[in-house]
């Protein structure tokens, strides 16, 4: 929480950003530092892979209040804490920060050692666990080495394979030159591949904000998100939205990376106890709601009732009257 929103309770939606205070348009709610950041594979603008060991290796890296941060974020993770005795209890990550201050601030009057000098042991999420963490409160976008590999990758390497392949089957099955072959379908795929690829896969990069990690699903959003140095996959502005220059270094490394920061700002005015709201599908804001409604079903795995969606629904019930 912070100046201007908290996080509660939502109800029917679990977890929430709330505003406190009245917002303006284009009000900045807040900025944070990524907590972890890993490189992803980005299938047809919907489908991020990212590899196993990329993630658990950079768990490994954060301390022991930051890794309790990120497995609150899944409701099924928990935490082993060995005391004094040898005896281990298990503790629900969404109290143990509470918890873990009250035990340390009655041990400290009753003299006893303070918790903070044993071993806290945190148990690993399991690979499931670690999936449904980024494939549900992840980030993603593209940086300044993401955007390097891209035009490496869309713009050379895949027409140049293509064209390599596409020309010598030609010239096997209709007794064509191999060179000229390829040099024709080097034209017909250096022009025209490499743009239209972009579209269907590219390099990034994925992060993990805890904050923004709250915010829930609207169609309709009154806010949106921006990641400092966010490029489109193959260089240049991002779906209308003011590009900044990227940190020295940005994205270079796994791990903690704190200069990677994400920017939340309103759309239009918002009221005091009003919901703050992402659109968790905007590269796919041109899909018609029903599209839309079922893609957030099978993605994120709940039924979206934002006033898009209800209006909508209306709309097909009085139509079918």
């Amino acid at each position: 929480s912070g100046p201007g929103f908290e996080i509660c309770d939502v109800e029917g939606r679990g977890k929430g950003v709330v505003a406190t205070e009245s917002l303006g348009v284009e009000k900045e709610v807040f900025t944070e530092h990524a907590l972890l950041t890993v490189k992803t594979f980005m299938i047809l603008s919907g489908v991020i892979v990212y590899r196993r060991s990329s993630v658990e290796r950079a768990y490994e890296l954060l301390n022991v209040q930051d890794k309790l941060r990120y497995k609150s974020l899944h409701p099924l993770c928990q935490v082993t804490q060995s005391d004094s005795d040898g005896a281990d209890e298990l503790l629900a990550v969404e109290g143990t920060q509470s918890s873990v201050r009250h035990r340390r601030d009655k041990e400290e009057c009753q003299g006893s050692e303070p918790l903070d000098s044993r071993r806290l042991e945190v148990e690993p999420p399991t690979s499931q666990q670690h999936r449904d963490i980024w494939d549900n409160n992840g980030f993603h976008y593209c940086d300044e080495e993401d955007v390097y590999i891209n035009r490496i990758l869309h713009l050379a390497v895949f027409p140049a394979l293509l064209s390599l392949v596409t020309g010598c089957a030609y010239a096997y099955w209709f007794g064509g030159q191999y060179v000229r072959s390829i040099l024709a379908a080097c034209v017909l795929f250096f022009a025209m591949l490499g743009p239209f690829s972009a579209r269907l896969f590219y390099c990034g990069s994925q992060g993990i904000f805890l904050q923004a990690s709250r915010l829930n699903h609207s169609c309709l959003p009154n806010a949106a998100w921006q990641i400092d140095g966010q490029k489109a996959p193959l260089g240049g502005q991002l779906g209308g939205q003011p590009e900044k220059s990227a940190a020295p270094g940005a994205g270079k490394q796994e791990g903690t990376a704190p200069e990677i920061k994400l920017t939340l700002r309103t759309k239009r005015g918002i009221k005091k106890g009003e919901e703050l709201t992402i659109d968790y599908i905007r590269e796919l804001e041109h899909l018609d709601a029903a599209e839309r409604r079922n893609l957030i079903q099978q993605d994120y795995g709940f039924l979206c009732s934002c006033p898009r969606c209800a209006a909508s629904e209306r709309t097909v019930s009085a139509g079918a009257e």
